[in-house]
């Protein structure tokens, strides 16, 4: 049987294939085309909200790893909302590059860790796997729509 590290980085690199996959179906219009969510969110905010909260579990992790974390309440909405703001501003090849830059960068400090404790797990599987198929369920959404659209155009 695997060890648990090793199971936690395959089923990442499960959930990260799959959104990988949808996201490379797009072009850059469509990346950038506001629409995704409701709250007007495209792909390309998405990507950097993603990449944004991937940072942030490197963060933990990093802190984990160091014996210096501390478990804190963090207000989601408001940094969902204040890295969407940031995204506005930034190209799509700067979130793509963010996105995968960040997800690498988590990836590699889990494989630092000398143990995978509890709190571990929760930052790598919310900020990665989960967060992914959250997000990949919208995308094949999106993807359906955008493609019935152009479809009756």
């Amino acid at each position: 049987m695997t060890d648990r590290r090793e199971q936690l980085l395959l089923e990442e690199e499960t959930a990260w294939h799959d959104l990988r996959v949808k996201l490379e179906k797009l072009d850059d219009e469509q990346f950038e085309r506001p629409g995704l969510t409701d709250d007007g969110w495209s792909v390309k905010d998405m990507c950097w909200h993603i990449g944004a909260w991937c940072a942030y579990a490197f963060d933990a992790l990093e802190q984990i790893s160091n014996g210096t974390y501390v478990d804190t309440e963090l207000d989601v909405e408001a940094l969902n909302r204040d890295w969407f703001e940031i995204s506005r501003a930034v190209d799509a090849r700067t979130a793509r590059a963010e996105l995968a830059a960040s997800r690498t960068r988590m990836c590699g400090q889990l494989q630092f860790l000398p143990e995978i404790p509890p709190e571990a797990v929760e930052w790598f599987e919310e900020s990665g796997r989960l967060h992914y198929r959250e997000h990949a369920r919208d995308l094949a959404g999106w993807l359906e729509d955008l493609t019935a659209s152009s479809g009756s155009a």
